[in-house]
């Protein structure tokens, strides 16, 4: 056994890595910013890439600001880790710049952002996010272990989803995953060489994009210090901190670990980010639901409307919708009659509500009994008839309001509801509680905040108008603890209401950009920014017509209300279970859910 060196001159030197050339991808911000900080304050030479030439200069006036004394020990370059070409051009350079590359850090990801099952998960979306996150980690690999020598080290950084998983995520839980199966190959290739690969896998901690909200089933949210499962300290890690935990994979004091994934995660066990937000929102329901569909209908539909359009929505004479000159901007208030009230279900019968057994047929049926009922017009459109371009199939449901205007051209109301939804009182008058006069009048929100998120931590500090003429009223909606909802929604036959549809569907600012809320993001943005369309949106209490399945007494379903909606049931896999239980209750009379009943 060798005795221990009478001096340990990495263990207490300053300057670590003087002398080294560090790669370091994802360098503009975040952790590979933080890192490429913590390597220049101990010696290091850094050559940094990342996408962007605008965050990398950016990140140079920071270090330069900072770190003056570093400004000649670090190179810029833009280079994409998705393209092979483009890396082995960074990488040469790097040599060719400094004469050696020591070693590598492969920071560079993206990050899964929205929840999705694997059912209805874009497939586009899920190549995008391995190709980044493993195709691209391979890629800076097959460089760099054509360059590094005996004693070098890769560091590849993955995540706690490298080690665990959660539902929803299964793109980023599958590419990260991956990476350690990719790590733990590239160690047994170089240790023959004397260079050793590893893997750090980081759970959560403060980075900008920890900033930023996160997507998800239960609406919008932060994860934070405290609601992130953590043993061992209640606060989150600045980025220095796991950069300091890649500087040691990279450094001597680590030479003889290789093949390894070490969690930083503060002691974070195994559950799921899921779990954690559930925990974290107890029963508030989701704001931000999404029925994302798939192009083919799941549940066998053969009903009507199922031929495709032969072109684009817009280009098609449904989307010409004819508004009478009475419907006008001026406006009108006048009570429909029954038949001129169309129930629209705009549904390819696909989406998370695939998981409730002939959901489509049921709800058909079930919404085809209370028009015949009340002498209301019902009509399916299947959404994948729609040729929407790029655009998210959540959006068809648009082209489907103005069809359902083109076949019934007397109809003053379209009531477009999801398909996970039940009618939970059958002989509820829409005309007398919803849509007339009197009941618009009695029954708006005034001077209400229209929100963007939790009020408290997202003012907007605009409001639904104090007064309001009832004949400018063209689209009525309601709104939860976080923003409106459109999983129901009325929209009446009007020159403001044509204009909206249009507003909504511009392509380039709205439809064609990444709107996690899709046609719910456009109106609400259009609410936020525009006082014409808020004089023209009513919003109404959320249980008025799209109660909850859980919430308190202000959103969740009480005895009584019209509806029940399902939203983000498929979280938890509940969908068939609260379905069924629901469906048996339909217009039930006895007492079920009291209104101060918490649920």
């Amino acid at each position: 056994m060798g005795d221990m060196p009478a001096a340990l001159p990495y263990a207490v030197n300053p300057l670590p890595f003087a002398g080294k050339v560090i790669s370091i991808t994802g360098a503009s911000r975040g952790l590979g910013l933080a890192l490429s900080k913590y390597l220049l304050i101990r010696g290091a030479t850094v050559s940094m890439c990342a996408t962007s030439e605008d965050n990398l200069s950016k990140a140079a006036k920071e270090i330069d600001s900072e770190l003056p004394d570093a400004k000649n020990r670090y190179w810029i370059c833009v280079a994409d880790i998705a393209n092979v070409d483009s890396v082995r051009s960074w990488i040469e350079q790097t040599v060719a710049k400094f004469g050696k590359l020591d070693g590598c850090a492969n920071v560079a990801a993206v990050e899964q952002r929205e929840i999705f099952p694997i059912v209805n998960l874009d497939p586009e979306y899920f190549a995008r996010l391995v190709n980044v996150n493993v195709v691209g980690t391979f890629h800076c690999l097959k460089e760099e272990m054509k360059v590094i020598k005996d004693g070098d080290s890769i560091v590849n950084v993955g995540s706690i989803a490298s080690q665990y998983a959660s539902q929803g995520v299964s793109a980023y839980v599958a590419a990260k995953h991956a990476l350690i199966g990719l790590t733990k190959v590239a160690a047994f290739e170089g240790a023959p060489r004397g260079v050793r690969v590893n893997a750090l896998c980081p759970g959560c901690f403060n980075t900008e994009m920890m900033e930023k909200p996160f997507n998800s089933p239960v609406g919008e949210f932060h994860l934070n210090k405290d609601n992130i499962p953590c043993i061992l300290r209640r606060e989150l890690p600045e980025a220095w901190e796991i950069a300091a935990s890649v500087a040691f994979l990279l450094g001597e004091e680590s030479a003889h670990v290789t093949k390894a994934s070490w969690a930083v995660d503060g002691g974070w066990v195994e559950v799921t980010v899921l779990i954690v937000l559930f925990k974290f929102f107890g029963d508030v329901p989701v704001d931000y639901y999404r029925n994302y569909s798939p192009g083919e209908a799941i549940v066998p539909v053969t009903i009507q409307n199922d031929k495709p359009q032969p072109g684009y929505f817009k280009a098609q004479p449904e989307w010409d919708w004819k508004v009478p000159d009475y419907a006008g901007w001026n406006g009108y208030a006048r009570s429909p009659r029954n038949r001129d009230i169309v129930v629209l279900t705009a549904s390819d019968g696909g989406g998370h509500n695939s998981a409730i057994p002939n959901v489509l047929e049921r709800v058909l049926d079930d919404r085809k009994k209370y028009c015949e009922k009340h002498g209301y017009t019902h009509l399916w459109l299947n959404t994948s008839r729609y040729d929407i371009g790029e655009a998210h199939r959540t959006w068809s449901k648009i082209p489907a309001v103005a069809e359902a205007f083109s076949l019934n051209p007397t109809a003053e109301w379209v009531w477009l509801i999801d398909t996970d939804i039940v009618i939970m009182e059958p002989d509820y008058d829409l005309a007398k509680e919803i849509v007339g006069p009197e009941a618009i009048k009695r029954g708006l929100m005034r001077d209400t905040p229209i929100l963007d998120g939790q009020l408290k931590n997202h003012p907007t500090n605009i409001n639904t108008p104090k007064n309001f003429r009832v004949e400018d009223i063209d689209i009525l909606i309601t709104q939860d603890h976080q923003s409106v909802n459109t999983g129901s929604t009325f929209f009446r036959r009007s020159a403001f209401t044509r204009w909206t549809l249009e507003m909504m569907t511009d392509y380039t600012m709205l439809m064609g950009q990444d709107h996690v809320g899709a046609e719910q993001d456009a109106i609400k943005h259009l609410m936020l920014e525009h006082q014409l369309v808020r004089n023209h949106v009513g919003i109404y209490p959320q249980r008025k017509f799209n109660a909850y399945v859980q919430g308190g007494n202000n959103m969740g379903y009480r005895d009584g209300d019209l509806l029940v909606h399902f939203a983000g049931c498929w979280v938890g896999g509940n969908c068939q279970e609260w379905f069924e239980e629901f469906w048996g209750k339909k217009g039930h009379k006895d007492v079920w859910r009291p209104e101060n009943k918490n649920s």
